[in-house]
């Protein structure tokens, strides 16, 4: 391991900004009461901290309620460490709209009772945080694909426990991690191909890989620390839970078994493993969705037969948690728009209102995908979009436009492959750093198309339409495609709408690929179209002084 002086930050790609513990139930409505109750600071104990308005509000045994306000952006509130260390994600970076740029936060601890709040890192490049459970040490992702291990006595020291590396998830004791590995040869500011399954000892640094060649993410620890859940759509082609044993290291498919597209039978999976949490007599997990706006609330059921849970929802909510009576909390909104603490019953769905207060929440906007009609480009946006001279014809492929409009591109392939430095094919800077696609911009709906004949090799359907900051469901790209053109040409095509995605095998040019949507780590709906043949950073799809001399594309619309 090496330490480093570096600035974090911490991107929770969550929609909702709640911090749980276990929850007494009543009726106390949520108070903005800038004074402190008037306990000692020892008696103080609460269990869930809900970031409103950009102040901290607490809630806690009998009634007790605390409104601290702060002196920083305060955006989530990751968890609690010894009942008053809270652990704070605040001043969001501000990212590139429409794109897989991931964003981060910087940390910061609340000392609930004294309201004393202590910085922990700077320059936002936390992407998630949490807790060890027993040392009190911070365990972070950040922009960088690296996990580091925070001290809070002494921040400045920030201990790189692992690179290329995403979703970290620690085991009940806190001396193992598990996480989401990327290739060796990956660069910031691109999609992985695959992503592999670890599980890093603390103590002896003994790292050992679990899972290969697929995109495994989100591990989820069993209560004794002898199994993780994990999630993964290139197994099938759709998103699923999946278990491996420690011990024989041999997958096994959870849910969804035997689909090959979305229908109602379809098990959902939760959008970040920080929504994930197991009932006290660890047979139930219980998780949060994010397929609609309001959220959903999900639980599987292990008790009959640990390789085929039972599955139950119960309606919408967010950030869902277990209470000690084995009833469910969540966070919804009311008409009013007030944010309601509801409690649901696992027996009978029957909902009971624990409190309320009035504010926003600083969510992520989620939307469902609006299909619209759109004209054929002109010929000018055409030849705009085109920008090149085309080979004579050979048996190289060339590509049509893949959808049926044309709005511009949000952000171009990134064609110098030195970091620290972005090059777009002309010259300009119309990308960002590692860049190996061309983003398209789209609406939530649009139609999209085989750019040329060939083979769906991959697919992954699933992932909630709209993705987030650090969402990497379908490695990254969401519900997306891949085909094999013959000759080694391949194209990608990412962020498609949930349920939209087509099916296996041969697709002419032209043949419909799905819907275009956010799935996945993006922040606003657009194609992710990538072209891969020579490697990077020479399969730019345009001709430019600062790409290559020919163009990728056809200067027919239709193909011939």
């Amino acid at each position: 391991m090496t330490k480093n002086s570096i600035a974090l930050v911490f991107a929770l790609p969550l929609s909702l900004s709640l911090a749980c513990g276990e929850q007494s139930a009543g009726d106390d409505v949520l108070q903005y009461n800038d004074d402190s109750v008037e306990q000692s600071e020892s008696d103080e104990v609460y269990e869930r901290a809900l970031v409103v308005d950009g102040a901290v509000v607490l809630y806690g045994e009998d009634g007790l309620t605390k409104r601290i306000s702060l002196t920083v952006d305060a955006f989530v509130a990751l968890g609690f460490h010894d009942r008053h260390k809270l652990l704070i994600g605040a001043h969001p970076r501000a990212l590139l709209p429409e794109s897989e740029d991931n964003g981060g936060y910087d940390l910061y601890l609340l000392d609930v009772r004294s309201s004393v709040l202590t910085p922990l890192t700077s320059g936002q490049e936390v992407t998630r945080a949490s807790f060890q459970p027993h040392t009190g040490r911070i365990i972070a992702g950040t922009r960088q694909m690296e996990i580091v291990e925070i001290d809070p006595a002494n921040p400045e020291d920030i201990e790189v426990v692992a690179d290329h590396a995403i979703t970290p998830a620690l085991s009940p004791d806190g001396t193992q991690l598990a996480y989401g590995r990327l290739p060796a040869d990956w660069t910031p500011g691109s999609l992985p191909e695959t992503i592999d399954l670890h599980v890093l000892d603390l103590a002896t640094e003994l790292d050992r890989e679990l899972t290969s060649g697929f995109d495994d993410i989100e591990p989820v620890w069993s209560p004794d620390g002898q199994r993780l859940l994990f999630l993964s759509g290139a197994r099938t082609g759709i998103h699923s839970f999946w278990a491996v044993d420690l011990t024989d290291e041999v997958p096994e498919q959870l849910t969804n078994i035997g689909l090959e597209t979305i229908d109602d039978s379809f098990v959902p999976s939760p959008s970040f493993n920080t929504e994930v949490a197991w009932s006290d007599d660890g047979q139930r997990l219980l998780f949060g969705a994010h397929y609609t706006d309001a959220g959903e609330i999900h639980t599987l059921d292990f008790s009959a037969d640990p390789l085929r849970p039972t599955h139950a929802a119960f309606g919408p909510g967010m950030a869902p948690q277990w209470q000690a009576d084995g009833t469910l909390t969540a966070i919804t909104t009311d008409i009013d728009d007030e944010i309601v603490l509801t409690s649901i019953s696992t027996e009978t769905g029957e909902r009971v209102t624990l409190a309320r207060t009035s504010g926003t929440l600083p969510t992520v906007p989620l939307a469902p995908a609006e299909f619209d009609n759109h004209q054929t480009p002109s010929p000018e946006e055409l030849d705009a979009m085109l920008n090149g001279s085309p080979r004579a014809a050979d048996s190289t492929v060339r590509f049509q436009f893949p959808m049926n409009n044309y709005y511009g591109v949000n952000y171009h392939y990134d064609n110098n492959a030195a970091e620290g430095w972005r090059k777009d094919k002309n010259c300009g800077t119309q990308t960002y750093d590692g860049h190996r696609g061309t983003d398209f911009s789209a609406n939530y709906g649009n139609n999209l198309y085989a750019a040329a004949s060939g083979s769906i090799y991959h697919r992954v359907d699933g992932c909630a339409t709209t993705g987030g900051w650090g969402n990497w469901c379908g490695n990254g790209f969401g519900n997306h495609v891949r085909m094999d053109h013959g000759g080694g040409w391949k194209s990608i095509y990412g962020h498609m709408t949930h349920g939209t995605v087509t099916g296996w095998g041969w697709k002419g040019c032209g043949s419909y690929l799905g819907v275009s949507g956010s799935s996945g780590n993006s922040t606003g709906p657009h194609l992710h179209f990538e072209v891969i043949r020579y490697g990077y950073p020479y399969d730019d799809p345009y001709a430019g002084p600062c790409s290559g001399p020919e163009s990728f594309w056809t200067h027919n619309w239709y193909c011939q």
